[in-house]
């Protein structure tokens, strides 16, 4: 049985691209590797708030923030279309082998639980504030309270991929505003 706890999100499916199939994917992960190292490489997509296997038949970078995808059996724009806002999730056993650099894109942490330095549960990850000069995290912690923190890739401490944890050094006061 498919379980979401075994799947981490990578994304999302935009606008239809071309006349045969092709979509545009907001993606955190970079799949090149893994497209070239498997046979058969399945993407779930969340249909109804169910995970639904595509098998990828093509995968390539569009500018610097897309990426185009192409699935086995949808070779029309009007099959593509169907598939336009869904989530793209993966399966985390991938995604212990990505390196950290093939993440491109802090989103891929979203619903991560973060920690401060020293283990203490600060909350979950549910957004990621890039509109200003700072990247923030924005952590919801267990009083339902909202708290940005800024993203300094030197102060993150350890990233636990299959708990779906990420430590942080946080900087002092910032948890008391």
């Amino acid at each position: 049985m498919i379980e979401q706890k075994d799947f981490q999100q990578i994304g999302f499916l935009g606008k239809i691209h071309g006349v045969r199939g092709e979509i545009t994917a907001d993606l955190n992960v970079d799949l090149s590797e893994l497209i070239e190292e498997e046979d058969k490489l399945f993407l779930m997509l969340e249909i109804n708030k169910l995970l639904v296997p595509f098998r990828l038949e093509s995968y390539r970078p569009k500018g610097a923030e897309l990426s185009l995808l192409k699935f086995h059996k949808i070779d029309t724009k009007e099959e593509a279309g169907k598939l336009q806002g869904l989530r793209v999730w993966l399966s985390k056993e991938y995604l212990e082998d990505v390196s950290e650099d093939l993440i491109t894109d802090w989103r891929f942490f979203i619903n991560y639980n973060f920690f401060d330095d020293n283990g203490t549960p600060i909350g979950q990850i549910i957004d990621i504030e890039d509109s200003t000069a700072n990247t923030l995290f924005v952590v919801r912690n267990n009083c339902n309270k909202e708290i940005l923190i800024p993203i300094i890739p030197e102060n993150v401490t350890k990233v636990d991929q299959d708990n779906g944890c990420i430590y942080m050094i946080i900087p002092e006061g910032l948890l008391d505003l």
